[in-house]
């Protein structure tokens, strides 16, 4: 319950000679333990690469696809277990997909378009400045913060909040079938019947 992770992303902190990560606890019971993250946010130089041995950080611009998460799990399961390296695993699979601004990829983008429960929510939204209420700042509640903004195809500004919604569901959707996908991964190496899944999110 106490660690030194400061939340302001903008400067994290992590004390490697504080805090000790699971990571560290099971490399030293001989397991191979591998991460693959989905976003900037917990890039490697923050710290939280402490005890493992393979921690993939290296995101393009602020984010990758769960499916290419995947991808690199199996790529890196492939190479390990071929080697004969390791009989035990510990990874951390880190997806970012279900996050604003919410873009999930085909076929999803459309598929809760003008279903049953569109229209459930008031027509449009106001635009609020982004910011986390900093130094006392207020926090405008009630809108799409700027970095959530979508553009529809002529390039306004989507206020729709229907669509928001719909496009937050998708990402879900998407998210859900990569987490299946994962299980079909870990079956197919003959880890899955052995596994402990845990599934967890920051908030």
């Amino acid at each position: 319950s106490h660690h030194s992770v400061g939340f302001h992303q903008k400067f994290p902190q992590f004390n490697k000679d504080v805090d000790v990560t699971i990571a560290e606890v099971l490399s030293s019971y001989g397991f191979y333990s591998l991460a693959v993250v989905g976003a900037v946010v917990l890039r490697k130089e923050i710290g939280l690469d402490a005890g493992f041995h393979v921690y993939d950080s290296n995101v393009p611009e602020e984010r990758r696809p769960a499916r290419e998460v995947n991808r690199i799990i199996e790529e890196t399961l492939e190479r390990t277990s071929s080697a004969g390296n390791a009989s035990n695993f510990f990874i951390f699979t880190h997806y970012f997909d279900v996050h604003l601004p919410y873009m999930p990829p085909e076929p999803y983008k459309d598929l809760y378009l003008n279903d049953h429960l569109y229209r459930c929510y008031p027509s449009s939204l106001k635009i609020t400045r982004d910011g986390w209420g900093y130094e006392g700042e207020p926090v405008e509640i009630g809108g799409i913060p700027r970095s959530a903004i979508l553009k529809r195809e002529d390039g306004s500004i989507e206020t729709n909040a229907n669509f928001y919604v719909a496009q937050y569901d998708a990402c879900i959707r998407y998210v859900d079938d990569c987490l299946k996908e994962l299980i079909s991964i870990l079956k197919r190496f003959g880890i899955y019947d052995d596994s402990l899944i845990i599934l967890t999110s920051d908030h």
